[in-house]
């Protein structure tokens, strides 16, 4: 029997991703926080710099928020800073980010964050039903957990 995504938010990262997120950051934003701490990166635009990527960029209900925040941070640690010169270093990242996304829509069953939430959060009507349904107590908190936990042991490797 597969364990439960809970049991498996073993780091102390992912822990502090969903502390954060029940704080009332949103789901990018926790996830690169949580994730920048464990990197040792400390820049008070870090949170500034997730803020759109909620609910699937800006409530669209695209890519996933905590999935948006862990390729961020993914970029803190192994981003490029030159344009065509570190082509190998952009690949490699492609690769492990691509790898990532693959895990996560094998785990919930997509990236979006509409499928996965079941609403429509451009929507009034969505919104209601996202809370109405707790969809952010229920739902989001295993996904934030699920990143910063998948990162972070990625980081330690």
């Amino acid at each position: 029997m597969r364990k439960r995504v809970e049991d498996e938010m073993s780091t102390e990262t992912a822990q502090e991703a969903v502390g954060l997120f029940n704080s009332g950051y949103n789901c990018a934003e926790s996830v690169l926080i949580a994730l920048s701490q464990e990197l040792g990166q400390k820049n008070a635009m870090i949170p500034r710099i997730a803020t759109g990527f909620g609910a699937g960029i800006g409530r669209a209900g695209d890519v996933c928020g905590a999935l948006s925040g862990a390729v961020m941070a993914m970029g803190l640690q192994g981003g490029c800073d030159k344009a065509a010169e570190e082509k190998d270093k952009r690949q490699a990242l492609y690769r492990d980010v691509l790898s990532m996304v693959d895990d996560f829509e094998k785990e919930f069953g997509s990236s979006q964050c509409k499928i996965l939430t079941g609403c429509n959060l451009r929507t009034k009507e969505g919104l209601d039903e996202y809370y109405r349904q707790e969809t952010r107590k229920k739902i989001c908190p295993k996904l934030v957990g699920w990143c910063a936990d998948y990162v972070a042991k990625k980081l330690r490797v």
